[in-house]
């Protein structure tokens, strides 16, 4: 019985790895400059059932202080019931656009629930538990073009919860400034 105990115990926390509640926080995590992302690409995936979110069409005009970029779906609802959230950045040809060290960081006012992260420089994961329903997570999204590494753009969309899913796959384009 203590061998059954033992081994449940070892598949939890294998399955839990890489998003701990003892890991930093989605919206404290960032190491080194908020120009810069980190060297890796998120370890697969860290917190299952994942949503994904999609950011592309990433217009930055030649010398203006604006950018649009399309995120899709926007807001992202996921379930209530645990799980994570997945930001793939997709690069216009002949442009290499990448995430911030601090690429998605949830806004001090957002309710309880992202309980680690995963940065990486065109992924980012980040892992809720659950949630009370109808909850609504505003966070920005940070990234550089890596030719012009020291111009960070700043975008605000939204994360929701429901009790049911929409199945729609909304894309939004979404505004962004430079980060002074």
């Amino acid at each position: 019985m203590q061998h059954q105990a033992l081994l449940l115990t070892a598949i939890a926390v294998a399955a839990l790895a890489g998003c701990s509640k003892n890991e930093p926080a989605a919206n404290t995590a960032a190491a080194g400059s908020a120009a810069s992302a980190p060297a890796s690409a998120p370890v697969a995936p860290p917190c299952p059932p994942e949503a994904p979110v999609k950011i592309d069409n990433v217009s930055v005009p030649g010398s203006g202080t604006t950018a649009t970029i399309r995120v899709q779906p926007d807001p992202r609802q996921i379930s209530r019931n645990a799980g994570g959230v997945r930001w793939t950045l997709k690069s216009p040809q002949g442009k290499t656009y990448e995430f911030t060290g601090d690429g998605i960081t949830f806004k001090s006012n957002a309710p309880q629930g992202p309980t680690s992260s995963v940065p990486g420089k065109t992924e980012f994961v980040a892992c809720f538990g659950a949630t009370p329903p109808d909850q609504v997570w505003p966070y920005t999204i940070k990234f550089v073009d890596k030719a012009v590494p020291t111009t960070v753009w700043v975008c605000d969309p939204t994360i929701v919860n429901r009790d049911t899913i929409d199945p729609k796959d909304v894309a939004a384009t979404v505004n962004c400034t430079k980060q002074p």
